[in-house]
């Protein structure tokens, strides 16, 4: 028999299965680019895609929830993306995301940006969580906001229940703020302020997310979050938190 050609789809991570379904199940970032390029070098022309939220799992539709996969798929593989049809972004970043999913010229990452983050050390002891936020701090502080974003969210997905949780959090929210991503932004400092209110960083989480929603124009949901901010921990806004409040109700322009 003749042989013939055929084009594979894979379907990496599916838009109604949830982590308990299998433990296999791609959720962060990181891990459905992972997926995605090992479809590819195991023989895949597509992959489709759905985004997730790493905190929990759930289908995220945003472009800053897609971008992320697609700009690391992008670096390492040329196959094609296929975006599930219920993404739902606005127009301009639904294009600004098409735009990743075009072939790439050359499968390897860009050489000055991949040789500065491989010179980033990541730490190797015996706590595998601080060894996670450590490093994922010091991309953020050397600016590889998605490279931070990506080992952050792969470290609260494996250990979503550790008692520095609220950090890693807090600073997950802060590496997409300080990539100009402040709607996803918003969502992880309000998980954070939310899910462990008692947090060390819950109070930090709840002033960024004012910020993030400064940045969105949303000054009347900004000076919500700092007059609860101020309501919740009265000791830390008269303390460390003290000069970011004040500045922070300053520009939200709040009474």
């Amino acid at each position: 028999m003749a042989a013939r050609k055929v084009i594979i789809t894979c379907a990496v991570t599916g838009g109604i299965h949830t982590p308990s379904m299998s433990p296999h199940l791609p959720v962060t970032a990181q891990q459905i680019a992972d997926s995605a390029v090992g479809a590819a070098e195991a023989g895949a022309a597509i992959v489709h895609l759905h985004a997730r939220n790493p905190l929990d799992g759930r289908p995220d539709q945003s472009s800053e929830a897609f971008e992320p996969i697609l700009r690391s798929i992008k670096q390492r593989s040329n196959v094609v993306c296929n975006i599930t049809p219920s993404f739902t972004a606005v127009e301009t970043k639904t294009q600004a995301s098409a735009d990743l999913t075009k072939p790439a010229t050359s499968a390897k990452p860009y050489p000055p940006r991949s040789a500065a983050v491989a010179a980033i050390e990541r730490p190797t002891t015996s706590n595998a969580f601080e060894d996670g936020y450590t490093y994922g701090y010091r991309l953020w502080q050397a600016k590889f906001y998605r490279e931070a974003q990506a080992a952050l969210e792969e470290t609260l997905a494996t250990f979503p229940g550790d008692e520095r949780a609220s950090y890693a959090r807090n600073l997950l929210g802060r590496a997409w703020l300080d990539d100009q991503k402040p709607a996803t932004a918003v969502k992880v400092f309000y998980e954070n302020y939310k899910t462990d209110p008692r947090g060390a960083r819950a109070p930090d989480s709840l002033f960024f997310l004012g910020a993030a929603l400064a940045d969105l124009g949303k000054a009347v949901e900004a000076c919500e979050a700092f007059s609860e901010l101020a309501k919740s921990y009265p000791d830390e806004v008269t303390d460390r938190l003290a000069d970011r409040l004040k500045s922070g109700n300053i520009r939200a322009k709040c009474k």
